[in-house]
C-alpha cells in the first residue's frame, strides 16, 4: 500500500470498530495478528471481549501509533515486510478486514503469512464485492466506473474479487475457504426482487458490499 494514497481521508477511515466480523473469529484464540490495523479499534474491540492478545501491522504512520496505545504489539510497514520481522512467532488467526483489496500482491502476502499460522489456525478476511449493486448498476447501465473516495470503489483498491474470485485467491495461495458469508447486505425495491426471481436468485451475491472468507492452509 502507498502511505500518499491516504493522505486526502479523514480519521474515521481508520477507525472502523468492525463489529460485523466478531462472528467469524473463532472461539478460544489467545493470539491475533491484524493486518492493517488501523488506529487499532478492531483489535481494541476484541481484547475487551476475549482474553487475547493482538499484533497489529499498519502503515499508515499516524494510525500505527495510535494503534500502538491500545494493542499488544504494532508493527509499522507493509504486510509483506512486518511478516518477515515476525517470522517464529505464531498466532491462532490473521485477519485482513478489507486490506487485501489494497495490496500490489495479496496472493504473495497471504503466502508470506501461513507460517505465522499455529496448526489449526485460520486466516479471516472482509473482502469488498465488485459485483455489488451500487457498481454494477453504475458500469451496467450507464457505463461509468468511477473511483470514490470509500467503498467498493475506493481509490486507494488495486485488486477487485468478487464472491468467487475470492476463493480462487485463496485457492491459489494454499488455502482451503472454509466457511464465506456474504455480509452489510442492501436492502431489494420492488424491481430488484422481480429480477432476483427471473435470474433464480443468481443475482443474490450482488446485495452483499463484502464477503468475509474463514480460510486455513494446506499441505
Amino acid at each position: 500500500m502507498h502511505a500518499e494514497a491516504y493522505l486526502e481521508k479523514d480519521s474515521s477511515y481508520f477507525g472502523w470498530g468492525r463489529q460485523e466480523m466478531l462472528p467469524f473469529i473463532p472461539a478460544g484464540i489467545t493470539r491475533l495478528l491484524d493486518v492493517g490495523c488501523a488506529s487499532g479499534a478492531f483489535g481494541a474491540m476484541l481484547k475487551a471481549r476475549l482474553a487475547v492478545q493482538v499484533t497489529g501491522i499498519e502503515p499508515h504512520q499516524e494510525s500505527a501509533t495510535a494503534a500502538r496505545m491500545r494493542l499488544d504489539h504494532v508493527v509499522h510497514g507493509g504486510a509483506e515486510a512486518a511478516a518477515q520481522q515476525l517470522a517464529g512467532q505464531l498466532f491462532d488467526c490473521i485477519t485482513f478486514n478489507d486490506v487485501l483489496e489494497h495490496l500490489v500482491d495479496p496472493w504473495e502476502t497471504l503466502r508470506q503469512v501461513r507460517p505465522l499460522l499455529r496448526p489449526g489456525g485460520v486466516v479471516v478476511a472482509s473482502i469488498p464485492n465488485v459485483r455489488h449493486l451500487s457498481v454494477s448498476r453504475e458500469y451496467l447501465l450507464n457505463g461509468r466506473w468511477d473511483y470514490q473516495l470509500e467503498g467498493v470503489l475506493d481509490r486507494t483498491h488495486l485488486r477487485f474479487f468478487t464472491r468467487s474470485s475470492m476463493r480462487d485467491l485463496f485457492a491459489t495461495s494454499g488455502y482451503e475457504v472454509v466457511r464465506q458469508e456474504g455480509i452489510n447486505r442492501c436492502d431489494l425495491t420492488w424491481k430488484l426482487k422481480i429480477l432476483r426471481l427471473a435470474f433464480r436468485d443468481t443475482l443474490e451475491d450482488m446485495r452483499c458490499l463484502q464477503y468475509v472468507c474463514v480460510a486455513r492452509p494446506v499441505a
